[in-house]
């Protein structure tokens, strides 16, 4: 009974394993720049770039 469900199991885990490829491959590029909060901003919620933080840090 092992071996008869054997290859179903293993399409199962390949699956799963394809998917997470796939979302984490759409996840890089769909992720532009990294993001964060800034604090000294009104609405610290809002995002914005890193790099416009750091530019600000060393002035």
């Amino acid at each position: 009974m092992i071996r008869k469900y054997t290859w179903i199991v293993a399409l199962v885990i390949a699956a799963l394993l394809m998917d997470i490829g796939i979302m984490y491959l759409i996840e890089i590029l769909t992720n532009d720049s990294e993001k964060c909060r800034n604090m000294a901003s009104h609405n610290p919620l809002d995002l914005v770039d890193c790099a416009h933080i750091r530019q600000r840090e060393l002035m």
